[in-house]
Parts: C-alpha cells; structure tokens; sequence
C-alpha cells in the first residue's frame, strides 16, 4: 500500500485545531452518529402512476413507529415509504398529526413486529454557538451528515420560532434530524432562501413534541383533502422560480402539478408556454398538444401550438390551427393568420432550421471516455472535420483518459486511437477515429470570427442526452483571459455538461465555434471556442490514446509534489490549485484524489473532502482507509467553550443602521465596541455617503451615531463614536495585533441579510496580500451581506479581525480585515 509522508503531517496540522479536547469526545462521537443513524430513513413519494416523484429523510421518535418530516413533502402524495439504513421499506399509513405553520407532520407506519430504534427529542431550545449535527440522506438512500453550529434563535410572522444553524442542510436532507452532542433532536432540518441567499435552519423539537396524534387520517384521504393548496402551493414556487430565472426548477414545479392533475389542460398549457420562454419548442409542442386533446375548444392553447408549429416549420400545422380558432376566437385567428404570413426567402446559402440540424446531426458524436479501468468516466461531444475521421473536441473531455470511443447519430460505435494536435490553452484536442475503413459527413470550419446577432446551432449532447439540438445568436465576442486564452464566442443557445466539444453552427452550416464552459451563476452565459483556433490545429504523427494518458500521468505526478509541498506549507490556496489540476489531468491518480481529500478537509470544504474520499475508494481502497482515518483524527470533538465564548462576545456586537436625507432607510451592516465610551468599529463602507446613522446593541437600545471619528477607506475600517445617555456605559471588545495562522478556528458574530447577532464558526484559510486592501484574512466562517463591520475572533476571544466582504464566485471565500489596521486607526 502506498504511503505518504504528508499524510502524517498534515494529521498533525489538522489535529492542531483540536488540541486540548478529549479524546475520549473523539471516540463517543462517531458512535452517537452511527446509533442515530439507525432511526434516520428516507422517504420516497409517488405519484398517482406509481412513478418515484420526491425524495427527502425523516426519523422516527417513537419505538411503535412514529415518524416526523417536513410537511411539504406530502403535498399531493399518492403514496409514500420510509427506507431505513439496513434496507427495511415501511409503507406510510396515516398522517397523526399535522403542523401547517411549523411545515411538521407526524406520521405511522403499520405497527412493526419489533420496536424500532427512534432518537428522543429535546424540549429546551440549544443555546446560540452550541455545535449540532444534521443527520439525513441521500437521494441514493445512504446516510450523510454536516455540522455546524446555532448562529441564532429567528421569528417569522408566518412561520413561527425556528433554530437557525450554519450546518448545510440539501433539499434531500429536509426533513432530516438536527441533534445536539448528546444524540437528542433540537429540531426538524429545513432550509429557504432570504433576499436570494440559502439560509439553514431546524423546527424546535418543542414543536414536534407539541404534536398531539389526533388526527388519524390514512394518508390518501389527507392527500386528496389538501389538493388544492398542493396545486397552488407548486405553481407559486414556479411563478417564483421562473421570476428569479432559476428557469429549471420553475418546470420542475409545473411538472409536479401535473403529476398531480394530468388531465388539467391549463396545467399543460402553463407547462407549453414555459417551455416556449425557454426555446424548448419541441418539448412545448408536445405540452400543447396535450393542452388541446384535454380541451378542444382551448383557444390560446390552440394560438400558442400553432406559433410554436411555425417556429417548427411546421406550416400546414399552424395553418390548420388558426382555421380552427376561426370558430373560438377571432381575434387570435387573426393574429395566427398574420404570423403566417410568409417571411423573407433566406439569402447566402442559408438552410431552415430543420434543414440545418439534419445536416449537423450526421457529423456529431457522442463521447465516452474513461480511465482507471473503466471506474472514472465522463462523455462530451466532438464532430468530424474530414471524411477520414479526425475528430475534435474539447481537450478537457479527453485529458487523463486512456480508453475513448465515439457513437454516431446511426448507433455505430469506433474508438479513438490517436492524438494528432492539441491546443491546451485554447481547450481544443484534434483526435484519430478508427473507422475501419470506412468514411463519415463532415463540417467545414471558418477562419472568421461571427458577427453578433448572427444566429446559430449547437447539436451535441447535453447531460447524455444524445444529439440534441438548440438555437440562438451570437450574443458577443469576448476575450477572457482569467477563463480560456484567446477570443471567445458568446451564445445565447443553452447548453449543459456533456456539451462540451460540440460545434456552433451558422446558417450556412459553416463551424464558427467549438462549445467549451458556461457560467453556472446566470442565464444562457455560454462561451465557444473560436473556429479560428480550430483551423490552426495541424496534425501531426500524434501518439496513441494510451502514450498520452502515460504523459498525463507524468504531469499529474509533478502536480501532487507541488501539491504536497504547499501542504505541509500550510499553504492550502497553492495546493488546491496544483491538486485540482492534477485531478482534473489524471482523474484516476489515487495520490491526487488522497491529497486533494486532505486540502480541502484542511479548510473546512467537507463535502468536497468526501467527494474525493469517494473517487478515492474506487480506485484504491486501502489508500482510502488512511485518508479516511486522517480525517477523523481531525474531526473536532464538541467545543464546550464556544456557546460561552459567542455569550462574552455577543453583548458588544451592534447592528449599523443608515439613512438619507429623507431619513429613508438605506442600508444596515454590523460592527462592534470597542470602548466604553461607545465608541465603534465598522466598515468605510457601511456608513459611507450616508445622512446619519444610528446603532442597536443586543439588548435592543438604539443609539445615534454622533460622529466619524476616523477613517481608513484602503482598509475599508471606520471609527465612529455613539451618543450614550448620561451613565451609560457600553461592553467592549479587546482588538489582537497579532496575526492568527493559518488553520486557526475563528468565530464571526454579525447581522447577515438582517438575521441579528448571527454566529458562524470556521477557520482562517489564508492570508492574502491586495492591492488597496493590503494584507487581509480569508477565513470559511460564513458571512452575507450585512455582516460587513462585524468581529471575528479567535478562541481567547480577541478580535483578530473585521467581516469585509466575500466572492460570490466560490464557497466560503470570505474576508476580514486584520485587527493590526484597526489597532493603527485607533493610535490615530
């Protein structure tokens, strides 16, 4: 078995972070996660066909077979079982006891043979700072857990007290048991969203203990009685999905109404002109048709088909569409019969849609490729460029692999054999098919680079989903040399994973583009490679699929040295940039996956530490083992101090109001005493271009803010003083010179989107050196907008440094400014 000698050190490194704690803690709580497990169960919904719709986790708190969820996941339930660990599947029978508000239901099963094993729940709420355990499962069924903390008790008008934690909590997870370090529940898993932010939170167990099981209903006759509110409660979670362009999940919801009611025609004609928003015609085509087979005398379903039929080319259709609403609606007869009115001849060559696509689809292969035996695959799209099968694709699609083969629109399978050109920078790799003998359609490439608002076709392979084809138009050209090198293509024509390498297409059919990212964060942002780069592609003698995997293997190992070097640095920004990369070029190096597993553990990215650990276990079980038995050497054991450390802090913690001229609220941000006179520290930001200001400490007082005593706009730190009342004197914090080190376990307190006096805990993973800024410290403790001023401080509770701001782009890339600055604008 391959051994590393940084496994050791970083161990060490990690372990570091939990000196002093018991190891006795260590060894209790693997097994209160493994015995509370075992009352933890998935429970999948089905629909009126039979068909699996929902999948979430619940627990049972009672050995006769008493379970709670999330009551939102039986809205509309045909059926339902609860899945335990070991395999046991018990039907859901009754719903006990329901809690509209909380979103609690208490259910039964039959009445089990043996008792089960159940988790009790606590009545008194955790304190704020307590460490807590999410316990659910996967949409697989098997366990997972996440942990976090309690950053603050929250009340909503329609919703009631909930515990708000750090701990993340997926949507399969709902439902899930939220335990103290004693194994009890303090509450229900449960996550929303606050101004577009996830926030994370848990019903208190004193509302599942207020449960009273009086209402004995079968769960059938409950489903059918709360049918109408399951229907508008799933279209008002599509109207507000489609409103935040989260454009998938918003079908995903007018599809859950239709499994509910699959004869509504105007279900189906909501999920039609949806998809028409989205350019999904073909898909919307056939929501339509189903519209008017419901209801004959639909008319704005029978418009809408027949536009979508013109977008088809599909005139004869529309035309008898719009006789058809002739007899129900003459107006929109009229305006059909004004869109058919023919267009424009196409100039210069150009094809109709359905043409074009039929001339693509013959050129576009499917991609399978793998390594490390056939354990790691991935697919892509590539297309041919001459009869003799050279094929290009995108070089990620193909980086690492040693076994490729390609499939064609007929079903015909050949493998590739040979690299003949790369273009690593540009993301572009030119291979040999070996098509014995035989010959293939091809695409020419431009040399020119695509006008904007020309209009295009992709033909590719979107999450396996073999060629599928969208349209659009250029929606710029770009050059963005943080992303790809040189110029790239900006489309509007979706594309997903499985895209990549699939060619962009005018309407000459001439490539102007090869698909190559997206960006995941916004609507239609996809880029392609220009065909320019394509054309510069020169084959050569090349080298086998099998001697470049072996070069690749080369250039990963280079990587995990440098990897493993930044590691035992404590340098963990370097190492999983190098340990990433080599990843991403020998998807099947254990070593990498062993190392990365260890970055990522170091600065908090749990879930991706088990990602790795996962790959890991496939590829090399042993190497696995200690990778495993690494992190939980590191696993921290409770913290008994830290709700007592938040309780000190949290008193001179205040919230920051501004306002203008109007005395219009404008904004709130956090900040903290630092005196007794009431003096504060806060960010230039918070309180720049403001009218006035006033603070509010823990206990609710309202202070107004007198003045700006000092300033630091590089540092983005602030210095203002409160207008106390006569006697009054405030808590403060004392401010450390000293910078933390890497690895340290910190705690931030601020009001994050308004939550008041919000926790989080985590770890300084860096210390990064900006422009203006200058040295700052970047730390996973959570942080949102409106947790800008606020104090983060280490486990003496000295403040080492001040929230400022985070990226967007990534997880847990936040920032604060040293306390050393606040310490130099204090001496001023």
């Amino acid at each position: 078995m391959r051994r590393f000698a940084v496994a050791a050190t970083m161990a060490a490194i990690l372990c570091l972070t939990v000196a002093g704690l018991a190891a006795q803690a260590q060894d209790a709580f693997p097994e209160m996660v493994r015995k509370s497990n075992q009352a933890v169960v998935q429970i999948v919904v089905t629909d009126r066909q039979g068909k699996t719709w929902k999948r979430a986790s619940g627990f049972f708190i009672s050995g006769e077979g008493r379970l709670v969820t999330y009551r939102r996941l039986l809205l509309g339930a045909a059926g339902a079982v609860a899945k335990t660990g070991d395999g046991k599947t018990y039907p859901l029978k009754t719903v006990l006891a329901e809690d509209r508000q909380g979103d609690v239901a208490l259910l039964a099963i039959e009445p089990p043979p043996a008792p089960v094993p159940y988790l009790p729940v606590a009545a008194v709420p955790p304190q704020m700072g307590e460490r807590v355990v999410v316990l659910g499962t996967t949409r697989k069924g098997t366990h997972t857990l996440s942990d976090g903390v309690v950053s603050g008790l929250r009340e909503f008008l329609s919703f009631g007290q909930v515990i708000q934690i750090t701990a993340v909590v997926r949507p399969v997870i709902m439902g899930g048991a939220v335990l103290n370090l004693k194994g009890e529940v303090v509450g229900l898993a449960g996550s929303g969203k606050s101004e577009g932010y996830e926030f994370y939170f848990a019903v208190p167990g004193a509302k599942i203990l207020a449960l009273k099981p009086d209402l004995n209903q079968p769960l059938g006759e409950w489903s059918a009685a709360h049918l109408q509110e399951a229907v508008e409660y799933y279209r008002q979670r599509a109207r507000s999905a489609f409103g935040a362009k989260r454009h998938d999940e918003g079908l995903l919801y007018l599809r859950s109404v239709i499994r509910m009611q699959p004869d509504d025609p105007q279900a189906w004609f909501q999920l039609g002109q949806a998809l028409v928003r989205l350019n999904r015609h073909q898909h919307a085509l056939e929501a339509l048709r189903r519209a008017v087979t419901l209801k004959a005398d639909f008319a704005e379903a029978h418009y809408h088909l027949g536009l979508v039929c013109l977008r088809l080319n599909q005139r004869e259709t529309a035309r008898k569409h719009a006789e058809l609403l002739t007899a129900l609606d003459q107006n929109l007869a009229d305006k059909l019969k004004e869109a058919l009115k023919p267009a424009a001849a196409p100039v210069g060559g150009e094809m109709s849609l359905p043409e074009l696509v039929a001339r693509i689809q013959p050129t576009v292969v499917f991609i399978q490729a793998s390594c490390g035996r056939g354990k790691i695959r991935s697919t892509g799209t590539g297309f041919f460029l001459n009869a003799r099968g050279h094929l290009v694709t995108n070089y990620h699609v193909l980086r690492g692999k040693d076994q490729a083969t390609v499939k064609t629109k007929e079903g015909k399978v050949y493998p590739i054999t040979r690299i003949l050109a790369e273009d690593k920078a540009g993301d572009l790799i030119l291979a040999e098919v070996d098509l014995g003998g035989a010959t293939v359609p091809f695409l020419q490439v431009s040399r020119e680079l695509p006008r904007m608002g020309e209009q295009v076709v992709i033909v590719g392979n979107p999450k396996g989903l073999e060629q599928t084809a969208t349209e659009g138009i250029v929606s710029a050209i770009r050059e963005l040399p943080r992303v790809r090198e040189g110029r790239l293509v900006q489309i509007s024509a979706p594309i997903s994973p499985g895209s990549s390498g699939s060619p962009v297409v005018n309407l000459k059919g001439v490539v102007v583009g090869v698909v190559s990212l997206f960006f995941p964060d916004g609507q239609n942002l996809n880029f392609a490679i220009a065909a320019e780069r394509v054309a510069a592609l020169k084959p050569g003698p090349g080298q086998t699929l099998e001697e470049r995997a072996t070069g690749w293997l080369a250039e990963a190992r280079e990587l995990v040295q440098e990897g493993r070097a930044a590691l035992e640095a404590k340098n963990y920004a370097k190492a999983l940039r190098a340990l990433q990369l080599a990843v991403r070029t020998k998807p099947d190096l254990p070593e990498a996956r062993y190392c990365l597993g260890l970055a990522y553990f170091a600065v908090g990215q749990v879930t991706d530490a088990a990602k790795e650990l996962k790959f890991l276990r496939l590829l090399d079980a042993k190497l696995a083992d200690e990778l495993q038995t690494a992190m939980q050497a590191a696993v921290r054991p409770p913290q008994e101090q830290l709700p007592q450390l938040v309780q000190r802090l949290k008193p001179a913690v205040i919230v920051v109001f501004t306002y203008d001229a109007r005395d219009n609220k404008t904004g709130f941000g956090s900040g903290f005493f630092i005196n007794k006179e009431g003096h504060f520290i806060t960010n230039h930001h918070v309180l720049g271009g403001c009218h006035r200001a006033e603070v509010k400490d823990g206990k609710g007082q309202v202070y107004p803010v007198l003045k700006v005593l000092a300033e630091d706009k590089a540092g983005d730190l602030a210095l203002a003083a409160a207008q106390l009342p006569a006697g009054v004197t405030t808590p403060f914090l004392s401010v450390s010179e000293t910078l933390p080190e890497v690895g340290e376990r910190i705690v931030a307190i601020g009001n994050p989107q308004g939550f008041e006096l919000t926790t989080s805990d985590g770890i300084v993973s860096g210390l990064r050196l900006f422009e203006k800024a200058g040295t700052v410290i970047q730390m996973t403790a959570a942080i949102s907008p409106g947790s800008s001023g606020g104090p983060v401080a280490n486990m003496k509770g000295q403040v080492i440094g001040v929230s400022s701001f985070f990226w967007t782009q990534g997880q847990n890339l936040n920032f604060a400014i040293p306390g050393k600055r606040v310490l130099a604008l204090l001496r001023r």
